[in-house]
């Protein structure tokens, strides 16, 4: 019979450096929107503080670490932001997360359009200044309302004016302001 040294210098000899306590998941598959990072303690995975907030039946948090485990943290979280800004949040976040049939109807798929509009937008302003860049969630709503095609066009122009910051706001503040008039 080994004693417990023998078997923990065993671990250490053939696991080396991958016996921390926490370390982050990646998922098998290589897709950014995809990766995992939830982190494993006790063979569990935590649930960020933001997200447990928002959990009123603690029974359900088995539903979200299989989230969790299948989309990444970073959906969840972005759940949690966006539930920040509705008038009850953890109703919300019970209908659009812990929902089954939200979540794979409506949820998921408005996650996945609001990744990929943010990667389009960060693209976008990446050559900006700073200040631009912290304006990604007006430029967010911005394409919400106004459609894909009229910030391209808007950023193709912008590209060409002398001050583009300034022209890229001013002109999605007027498409935007011609949008509600219509």
């Amino acid at each position: 019979m080994a004693s417990a040294e023998q078997i923990g210098a065993y671990l250490q000899r053939r696991y080396g450096s991958q016996l921390n306590d926490d370390y982050i998941l990646t998922s098998v598959d290589s897709s950014t929107a995809n990766r995992m990072t939830g982190t494993f303690r006790a063979g569990k995975i935590e649930i960020p503080q933001e997200v447990e907030r928002l959990i009123d039946n603690k029974m359900y948090r088995n539903r979200v670490r299989y989230l969790i485990r299948e989309h990444g943290a970073h959906y969840l979280q972005k759940c949690a932001e966006i539930a920040q800004t509705k008038a009850k949040p953890s109703h919300w976040f019970a209908k659009a997360v812990i929902s089954v049939k939200n979540w794979q109807e409506r949820t998921l798929s408005m996650l996945e359009s609001l990744f990929n509009t943010e990667g389009i937008v960060l693209k976008a302003v990446s050559g900006m200044s700073e200040q631009a860049q912290r304006f990604t969630n007006y430029i967010i709503g911005a394409i919400g309302c106004l459609g894909m095609s009229t910030f391209r066009d808007i950023m193709r122009r912008a590209r060409k004016a002398d001050e583009p910051e300034r022209y890229m706001f001013g002109a999605l503040r007027q498409a935007m302001q011609e949008q509600r008039l219509t």
